[in-house]
């Protein structure tokens, strides 16, 4: 481990139980990580963040401690839930009758540890002023021996929500896979959040008679993952848009992406039919490690949705409808993302999707009155994502079996945006469009730009109702 000092009364290390009982004194700590807090701006010049610490015996609900430094950097950063901390000249003092550590950044010290190392222990994280004692290996050696049979748990399954759970109007916790971090411009933090499951379908309520002047959005913010980026992200599931403001941004482990964190107490609205979260100054990211169990089983599930051709569908239903027929079966079945990351910007796939928005929707609109053609633009969805797709000329004619009368072309539209026969119009309800087969080639505009100006329409797909 290097650097160190000859093992002396100033730091032997007291168990946590018994360092509760010793409010007043300073104390040496070392145990493994329960929980962290998302680091934060005090009321004057430094910065904290908050740990629990777990040892045999003190493991139910962890000791907190309370770390300061004039820059986040100097502040404990923690890969994992499970990683071992030694702390020396820890401060006990007594908040509301709880005893609690307090780091004093003057006098305190620290060092980071992997739980449960390949080869030997070595610190991947320390302050400036720490020192190692001879004996630190062995009690690092215990502590790790305790741990791979009490691991704590950062986790608890009967309080998560996965993705497909997810729901408006009450709080949650979420163990998610952050993919990618961005920052908006107002320099709040915007997380790319996905754990292999899909959201829920949710009623659409955007006026189509405004889908001309103001088309329904294809995302749930503004901000983009860079392109190279978005190419990454896995080909199924839901990535849900978590907006975080300014509150975590010292968090510096998830601007990489790929980390598994645990969203405390998140909130979730709808814009547009799609579903986004938003975290709060009393919710909290805690990582997690890729070797809990609620991890290995979204991974599991997700490797299952892979094997298993059903299970590739959209997860609100079993199959989708059978409102359209298609001549496209020598094409592959993907998702909306996995056509938007395709490596080649020209191909054709098949997709389950459901019609969002129509411009212009209204039979009469549908066939252009200067060339006699049908011109129409939908805006498509699947959980992984929406698109703009054409429907003209002939392809319009098969989807829409030849021209018929105006009465039956309303019908057909009704039914494919999820309009009831009986209602007026769509600003008088709220839809829930069928999901339906579609056939989709992509085509590019501008040959030097080609994934910039890419295009989608609709092919060999007709409607049966």
């Amino acid at each position: 481990m290097g650097g160190k000092m000859d093992a002396s009364e100033d730091y032997f290390y007291s168990q946590i139980g018994d360092a509760q009982l010793s409010v007043g004194a300073r104390v040496n700590l070392m145990g493994a990580v329960s929980s962290i807090s998302e680091g934060k701006k005090t009321k004057g010049t430094d910065f904290s963040t908050t740990l629990k610490i777990i040892d045999d015996s003190y493991s139910e609900f962890g000791f907190s401690v309370n770390f300061f430094a004039v820059v986040p950097t100097r502040l404990p950063c923690v890969r994992s839930i499970g990683d071992i901390i030694s702390i020396h000249q820890l401060e006990v003092k007594l908040y509301k009758g709880i005893a609690h550590g307090v780091y004093n950044k003057k006098i305190s010290s620290f060092a980071l540890f992997e739980g449960n190392p390949i080869e030997g222990f070595h610190n991947y994280q320390k302050s400036v002023n720490y020192q190692a004692t001879e004996h630190d290996d062995d009690l690092l050696s215990k502590i790790n021996a305790w741990l791979l049979h009490n691991a704590p748990e950062a986790v608890r399954k009967d309080q998560l929500f996965p993705i497909c759970h997810l729901k408006t109007g009450c709080p949650f916790d979420l163990v998610c896979k952050v993919l990618h971090v961005s920052i908006t411009s107002e320099e709040d933090c915007l997380l790319f959040v996905w754990d292999g499951t899909d959201t829920r379908t949710a009623n659409i309520e955007a006026d189509l008679d405004l889908e001309g002047e103001n088309p329904c959005p294809l995302h749930a913010g503004e901000f983009l993952p860079p392109a190279e980026k978005f190419c990454t992200f896995p080909l199924m599931g839901s990535v849900v848009w978590v907006f975080a403001g300014k509150h975590f941004k010292m968090i510096s482990d998830l601007y990489g992406g790929g980390q598994w964190v645990k969203l405390q107490n998140m909130f979730c609205e709808l814009h547009c039919g799609m579903l986004y979260g938003m975290l709060t100054p009393s919710s909290k990211i805690i990582l997690v490690s890729d070797e809990e169990s609620v991890v290995q089983y979204r991974l599991k599930n997700y490797d299952d949705r892979n094997v298993i051709t059903m299970r590739r569908y959209p997860m609100s239903f079993s199959i989708p409808s059978r409102i359209t027929v298609v001549d496209c079966d020598d094409v592959a079945c993907i998702t909306l993302r996995h056509s938007i990351a395709y490596p080649e910007v020209t191909h054709k796939c098949m997709c389950i999707v459901r019609l969002v928005a129509a411009y212009p929707w209204k039979a009469e609109d549908l066939i252009s009155p200067v060339t006699g053609r049908y011109r129409v633009r939908f805006t498509l969805e699947d959980p992984t994502g929406r698109i703009r797709a054409y429907l003209c000329a002939e392809d319009g004619v098969n989807f829409f079996d030849g021209y018929p009368s105006s009465d039956v072309l309303a019908s057909k539209m009704k039914k494919l945006l999820g309009i009831p026969d009986s209602s007026d119009g769509p600003t008088n309800c709220a839809r829930n469009p069928p999901w339906f087969r579609c056939c989709l080639a992509s085509y590019y505009l501008d040959k030097s730009q080609p994934r910039e100006t890419r295009r989608y329409r609709i092919f060999g797909t007709k409607l049966v109702v």
